[in-house]
């Protein structure tokens, strides 16, 4: 590495954690060799693993998937953003450098460094590398290009309104597989009938084989894997069966059931030597066919709960099977023996939830694992991690003299905890149903939850009053018919529970639960008074709706939040701004409530937004987000304070204990084992912690970040 000045603004250290993924990993990928395999995540990286030992040795990163500062979310479309990633990549033969395909067109990265060698701009959305990296298709194999000069070889224009879904390269890359709809009378595409499935030359377009599929189902049958011969063509078959197509007899050579319900685009992937066939199911499960028979010779079921596979590749040799998944995980099996040898970082902590005790001296942060982390909010330590519920978390509370902590996750019973020393204090029982919501009442003698009970189709959502003192229930209603309750809230007094549930608004007096009114969403009005009195009843997709049970009538009021898709909403504590996460938006924005203006937008995460919460005297606010993190604001100027990380840990199955705080500067304070995961980026060069880990580590200054006033910095470091 060349030597650079400490004063040079750009090349400065920025502190990088590497613990893995932070979302989806969508594209798994080996180099010729085997050594090396590469990942590709909705969270806008690239990573390359070491096979042998599962080191992370290097994160490409999309530069244009960080948010600017000052973002407005309404320039975006209603399906919401998500940062730039790869929808395809491939190594290139010499294995010392890789190709990423998006609708940006092709990009060239080198291995080692992660330097990007070149672009070349393709405004026609190839989305399909070949397995070699020389060639790149759109997703209907309509086009091919080159990608050494990125011209394109062949355009069948023709094909434009017939081909549909997914194309794919055999595994040598010399075939194109796509499927064409048959025309009706009317000369439209009929999507009733069967497709035909073609095989190309992939460099010159000329159609080798056409296969009539009379019986396929084109809605959900596409061509998905290819043999490395092009010989056989793995497809669903149906909804939920997996066919083989024997390509040189034009005719299925068998289908197996492969429980598929939910995943439209199952992963598949062929070996090298075409004997076996890798699938994905939607319970987790990882699968080997035999391409002869369709019989199983190996099942993987995954260690944790859950979770959908999204891709999947053979080795070189095919004794190693990698798989990515929904969890942020990367997972390699030996192929042969069914087992699963390492996962190669560890899925992400996911935090659904935060809350801020009374006093600012802790937060608290629910995970998608279960478990609720304490945070001494002052000093950015790590206190304590309750293995609180079996699944994810999705609702926390403090009680108002900060001595109890409530939290629910859907599943099971709410449960009590005593903040300070971590011991649950007890569960709280709803007739056997499951708690999802939580408020306690202002003087913190009552807690109200919201849930539901019996089998799935026959639920009834439960709204109950308990005793936090004695963890019995006071009363037990039925709270929206069958809908869910997505919000309950007390007014400032007591007096009044709201609850929110598809689409009424219910208000009940707070003591004998007797219902006062119910409105629906067409009955709710504006009311353009000032709001000294008003909680977030709930949130919706385009809109969050706020409650002020002192005004007469009970009337609600809505803040309109265009195109976006909101996952919480909290008031501050002078009802003067709003705060607001999102579903599919990596940041929050601050709105006024006066004008429902956006005030300022907050960019940090690099995932979902899915919990916010102020402290008492409105000076800070936390938040937490699917990459992982809880991140502490500065809402007044506008500025991040500091990230909270819990690290996932080398084994999955073993509890998380290490943990990092940072500020944007990079000062941080830490676990012994969160050195592991820290590396600094100077320019293009990723380095290791002991760099310069002696000269950031510093527990005052990100104290100091928390507690006092802090000059205001640029966020330049990244998950």
């Amino acid at each position: 590495m060349k030597k650079r000045s400490r004063g040079d603004a750009e090349h400065r250290p920025r502190l990088e954690l590497r613990p893995g993924h932070t979302a989806t990993v969508h594209l798994v990928a080996f180099a010729p060799d085997g050594k090396t395999l590469a990942s590709a995540s909705e969270d806008g990286t690239l990573k390359l693993w070491d096979v042998q030992t599962g080191e992370l040795l290097n994160t490409l990163l999309f530069e244009d998937s960080l948010l600017t500062i000052g973002l407005d979310p309404t320039q975006f479309p209603s399906h919401g953003w998500w940062p730039a990633h790869a929808d395809s990549l491939a190594f290139l033969p010499d294995g010392r450098s890789l190709v990423t395909a998006n609708s940006a067109g092709l990009r060239f990265w080198h291995v080692r460094s992660g330097v990007t060698l070149r672009r070349l701009p393709i405004h026609e959305a190839p989305s399909l590398c070949s397995p070699d990296g020389r060639l790149v298709s759109d997703s209907n194999g309509q086009r091919v290009w080159d990608t050494a000069t990125g011209k394109r070889l062949w355009y069948d224009e023709a094909s434009s309104r017939f081909l549909v879904g997914l194309a794919c390269f055999s595994g040598d890359g010399t075939l194109l597989v796509r499927a064409r709809l048959p025309e009706d009378a009317n000369g439209v595409p009929d999507w009733g009938a069967g497709a035909t499935i073609e095989i190309l030359d992939a460099r010159t377009g000329a159609v080798r084989e056409r296969i009539v599929t009379a019986t396929w189902q084109t809605g959900c049958g596409l061509p998905l894997a290819c043999s490395p011969d092009g010989r056989a063509i793995a497809t669903k078959y149906s909804r939920a069966w997996l066919g083989l197509l024997d390509a040189t007899a034009g005719e299925v050579r068998w289908w197996v059931h492969a429980g598929w319900h939910k995943t439209p685009c199952p992963a598949l992937a062929f070996s090298p030597d075409g004997k076996a066939l890798a699938i994905a199911r939607d319970n987790g499960t990882v699968g080997i066919l035999d391409t002869q028979t369709g019989a199983a010779r190996a099942d993987f079921p995954l260690p944790t709960a859950p979770t959908l596979v999204r891709a999947l590749a053979f080795s070189p040799g095919g004794a190693l099977l990698a798989a990515g998944s929904d969890d942020t995980a990367v997972r390699l099996y030996d192929a042969a023996r069914g087992q699963l040898l390492r996962t190669l970082g560890a899925p992400a902590r996911r935090v659904r939830a935060v809350a801020l005790s009374p006093d600012g001296g802790t937060v608290a942060a629910g995970g998608a694992d279960g478990a609720v982390r304490l945070w001494d909010a002052r000093a950015g330590v790590l206190r304590a991690t309750l293995a609180a519920h079996q699944a994810p978390v999705c609702s926390l509370g403090f009680s108002p003299d900060g001595r109890l902590l409530a939290s629910a996750a859907g599943q099971g019973p709410a449960k009590l905890w005593d903040p300070q020393t971590g011991a649950l204090v007890r569960a709280l029982e709803v007739e056997e149903g499951d708690v999802a919501s939580l408020a306690f009442s202002p003087n913190g003698a009552t807690l109200a939850a919201g849930g539901t009970r019996g089998p799935l189709r026959e639920r009834v959502a439960l709204l109950a009053w308990f005793d936090p003192a004695r963890g019995e229930p006071i009363r037990v209603l039925p709270g929206h018919d069958r809908f869910p309750i997505e919000a309950i809230a007390f007014s400032s007094d007591g007096r009044t529970l709201a609850s929110l549930g598809g689409g009424y608004l219910r208000l009940r007096d707070a003591r004998s639960g007797a219902l006062l009114a119910t409105h629906t969403e067409e009955e709710w009005t504006e009311h353009a008074a000032s709001l000294p009195d008003c909680v977030v009843l709930g949130s919706g997709w385009h809109e969050a709706k706020l409650l002020n049970p002192s005004v007469a009538g009970h009337r609600a009021r809505r803040v309109q939040v265009p195109w976006v898709s909101v996952s919480q909403m909290a008031i501050s504590p002078d009802c003067t701004m709003l705060a607001a996460g999102y579903r599919f938006y990596p940041m929050l924005t601050l709105w006024s409530l006066a004008t429902g203006e956006i005030v300022r937008t907050l960019n940090g995460h690099t995932n979902s937004v899915r919990s916010v919460a102020w402290s008492r005297d409105g000076t800070r606010l936390v938040s937490g987000s699917e990459d992982g993190t809880v991140k502490v604001w500065d809402p007044a100027a506008g500025r991040l304070l500091a990230t909270l990380a819990v690290l996932p840990g080398r084994e999955e199955t073993v509890a998380a204990t290490d943990w990092v705080a940072f500020t944007p500067e990079g000062h941080f304070v830490g676990s012994e084992g969160a050195t592991s995961a820290i590396g600094w980026r100077v320019g293009d060069d990723v380095l290791p912690f002991e760099e310069f880990g002696a000269r950031f580590s510093r527990p005052d200054l990100v104290a100091g970040a928390l507690l006092s006033e802090a000059p205001a910095i640029e966020f330049r470091g990244h998950l």
